[in-house]
């Protein structure tokens, strides 16, 4: 069947996998929301971040938040950071994958995911229609294994881009959510520059959601984002911000370089950095801090250390006062990176 596929998007040997992965919950965090694995919120904020749901799963999330009008009528900004295009068939998420690598992310480069769903929209259409109106894809089972089944695709009205669910369809229904679409890949300037214009336009009592494919890395990192933003702004209560940024460890800056500093955050580039900015030390305790606050759906402190914490100290200007340390850390990058497969991921 792959074989002969020849759409724009969904050509030979891709396959169309199933995006929802309840097996990815962690099991430790609450409340669970229904259809949205790993939801979780930094501590009373208005910033939550959970793995990609279903269509269910997005209403139930706004219920849980109060996004309804008939509810409390919060205002709710979802910003999606997914960088593939990703489609709902009979309201479960699906996205490309290569058939002789299926857990692996394709690596697409265009700029304009939201038209490379439309695109994807039309290629399911045109094949579901020599086939019965019904769609082959691939869903994975809670142990890994692969299992291919047909969907049917009644009409136009069984596919829906992100976009179509969680913005049109969801506003006709009465829900207050607006979306954002941020792809992020590698860590880029560009990518952070608009997170940061996005969640800065937004009104400080508005409540953002950030998603991705797990819930876990680039979502943290985009709550761990707005978290600092939230304390520079206008309006943000001065209770709050010390009960952030007045806990903060006492750390010591002229540490080895070794396994237990990158633990405690002391990357060789972070302590460099440091140095030469004013108010560093102040600024480190700060990101800190807040990943602390929003890092509950980590294995652990460590684990998103590994994962997304370079990422994360490219917004440290944002509390300081220059471009430089943004500028240093995306050079840096490699250094970071380097000799540390788990990072690489």
């Amino acid at each position: 069947m792959t074989k002969v596929r020849d759409g724009l998007l969904l050509g030979k040997k891709t396959i169309l996998k199933s995006d929802y992965l309840p097996a990815c919950q962690n099991k430790s965090v609450n409340p669970r929301i229904e259809s949205a694995p790993n939801y979780h919120q930094a501590r009373s904020l208005h910033v939550h971040g959970v793995a990609m749901p279903t269509a269910v799963g997005i209403r139930n999330l706004l219920d849980h938040i109060g996004a309804h009008k008939a509810s409390n009528q919060v205002q709710v900004l979802w910003i999606s950071l997914r960088e593939e295009p990703v489609i709902y068939i009979n309201g479960k998420p699906y996205v490309l994958r290569d058939l002789d690598n299926p857990f692996t992310n394709m690596g697409m480069k265009r700029l304009n995911v939201d038209q490379m769903e439309e695109d994807l929209r039309g290629d399911v259409l045109m094949e579901a229609s020599r086939h019965g109106n019904k769609i082959l894809v691939t869903d994975e089972l809670p142990d890994g294994e692969m299992v291919d089944q047909w969907e049917p695709v009644v009409s136009n009205e069984s596919l829906k881009t992100m976009l179509e669910v969680v913005y049109q369809e969801l506003q006709a229904e009465g829900y207050l959510v607006e979306y954002a679409r941020v792809p992020v890949t590698e860590p880029k300037d560009t990518d952070f520059d608009a997170l940061i214009r996005k969640i800065s336009q937004a009104d400080i009592n508005t409540e953002i959601i950030f998603s991705c494919q797990m819930g876990r890395g680039n979502t943290t990192a985009g709550m761990v984002i707005a978290t600092l933003l939230y304390f520079k702004r206008p309006g943000a209560s001065d209770n709050s911000f010390g009960r952030i940024f007045t806990t903060g460890r006492n750390i010591t800056y002229d540490l080895p370089n070794s396994e237990e500093d990158k633990i405690r955050r002391e990357y060789a580039v972070i302590r460099s950095l440091i140095r030469v900015l004013e108010g560093g030390v102040k600024g480190k305790r700060q990101v800190d801090n807040a990943i602390d606050r929003c890092a509950s759906i980590q294995v652990s402190s460590a684990h998103f250390n590994i994962q997304v914490y370079e990422n994360v100290y490219q917004t440290l200007w944002v509390l300081t006062s220059g471009q430089m340390s943004k500028f240093f850390f995306i050079n840096q990058h490699t250094e970071l990176t380097r000799g540390n497969p788990n990072l690489q991921q």
